[in-house]
């Protein structure tokens, strides 16, 4: 697994708590699916899913919660 980084450059990983930038929904990291993706890509690619949710989105879309 490769590392993944939301839109302020924070390292997430699966368990964390995140907001989808521009609203306010509340997500809890359910899945980081990057093989077979290149390392330059992974912040654009759409290969984190969320629990409670079908939608997959990209690590910068994402801000990690503290």
């Amino acid at each position: 697994m490769l590392n993944a980084y939301d839109r302020n450059r924070n390292l997430l990983h699966v368990g964390d708590n995140v907001i989808l930038n521009g609203t306010c929904k509340l997500l809890t990291i359910k899945k980081i699916d990057d093989d077979n993706i290149p390392i330059s890509k992974i912040r654009a690619t759409k290969c984190i899913s969320c629990c409670n949710d079908d939608a997959l989105y990209s690590p910068q879309d994402l801000i990690l919660l503290r």
